[in-house]
């Protein structure tokens, strides 16, 4: 189910010692601890007592202060799982350029209160001519829900500040992409890796009928950008973001399979040009 953006997260996590029945009594655990919403009560997980959750509130500020250090405003903030799992998303508004097309840059911050995934801060990289989601990579850094979690924020700020002042390769790798010119025999190579084709082997259906999309994306987006290595990977986030099933829409491609095939698309396209 799609979840919208919403300005504000509404609840708190509150903490309290798990209850369990013990010949026929009600006691209170001194190793488990009980985490619920304050709104509503609902309960969201049981955890060993050394786990330390991010209160929401601690997550907001942590936005915002990737947010100053980035200069990118908050766009807003989602909820999954009745709020188990928080993200929040930043997004470059400084004009941004590849080939001639606009660029949307996103942050993407998020958290979990059942011991999922810890504290984490990823990118979405989204080429906003037919809004094809490229992540450039998942993950960026990440601190355990642990007693020393406060001191690694504070490192994980400080890696933060580096990566964003080092953003612009990122972009300078998209305009010398257009420079390097493939044939058709470049191409389906590119689409055969891309799909993890078998080498000497025959191709089974379903990965047949997904080399034929890949390399009709490539295509339809080499008609427009040019038959260079910006093409491939155009086509790439073009098959990735309207030919893979997802019930996200276009935030959601953070996340699994879209993700693990940009970057990898990205990182061939790299090997090209180098």
């Amino acid at each position: 189910m799609k979840t919208e953006l919403v300005k504000a997260l509404d609840f708190e996590l509150v903490t309290q010692p798990a209850a369990y029945f013990h010949n026929g009594e009600v006691r209170l655990s001194s190793k488990h601890q009980l985490i619920s919403r304050s709104n509503d009560g609902t309960p969201l997980s049981v955890m060993g007592s050394n786990y330390h959750p991010m209160l929401v509130s601690h997550f907001e500020e942590s936005t915002q202060r990737l947010s100053e250090i980035s200069g990118y405003p908050i766009v807003g903030y989602q909820q999954f799982q009745e709020g188990r799992v928080i993200l929040s998303f930043l997004e470059n508004t400084r004009k941004q350029e590849a080939a001639g097309f606009p660029i949307g840059d996103y942050i993407v911050v998020g958290s979990s209160v059942d011991g999922t995934r810890p504290f984490f801060v990823g990118t979405s990289t989204i080429l906003i001519r037919c809004t094809n989601a490229f992540s450039q990579i998942n993950t960026i850094e990440r601190v355990k829900h642990t007693k020393s979690a406060p001191v690694r924020l504070e490192k994980l700020y400080s890696y933060f500040n580096e990566y964003v002042n080092g953003r612009e390769k990122l972009y300078t790798d998209f305009e010398e992409m257009t420079e390097f010119k493939i044939t058709d025999a470049v191409r389906d190579e590119f689409a055969k890796f891309m799909i993890e084709a078998p080498e000497g082997q025959e191709i089974g259906t379903r990965k047949s009928k997904r080399l034929l999309e890949l390399i009709d994306c490539i295509r339809v987006e080499s008609a427009d950008v040019g038959k260079n290595v910006f093409g491939l990977f155009q086509g790439v986030t073009k098959f990735t973001t309207h030919n893979l099933q997802s019930t996200q829409g276009t935030f959601g491609s953070v996340l699994g399979q879209r993700a693990w095939m940009n970057q990898r698309a990205y990182n061939r396209c790299l090997e090209y040009i180098r």
